[in-house]
């Protein structure tokens, strides 16, 4: 993607606001511009209304956070909180996620 989409910047879980369900993450990101952030503590919090309570309460708190490396393929799970980046720079880049979770599909 040349020229990245806009980040919210929002501190999330994938697929819902509190882990219910579970589910496992492969990312993979090539270039430097904007990579997504982790962050490294285990977190409890109370159930949030909506994610913007969620990043405000994540926020709230001083918790370690690093950037991934670019060109590894990372895994994580419904319990690692992390966000995207604001690029810093014009780049082409990819960006792949696959998921693997107990919900079972929809059938077309």
């Amino acid at each position: 993607v040349k020229n990245a989409i806009p980040t919210n910047g929002l501190w999330h879980l994938d697929s819902s606001l509190n882990a219910e369900h579970e589910y496992e993450n492969f990312l993979f990101v090539t270039g430097k511009a904007s990579l997504t952030e982790f962050i490294h503590t285990p977190i409890e919090i109370e159930k949030q209304k909506n994610s913007i309570e969620f990043h405000n309460e994540i926020n709230r708190h001083y918790f370690s956070s690093s950037k991934i490396e670019s060109g590894i393929i990372h895994k994580y799970n419904e319990l690692n909180v992390h966000r995207g980046t604001k690029s810093l720079f014009s780049e082409s880049r990819l960006l792949i996620r696959l998921s693997n979770t107990n919900k079972q599909l929809m059938q077309y």
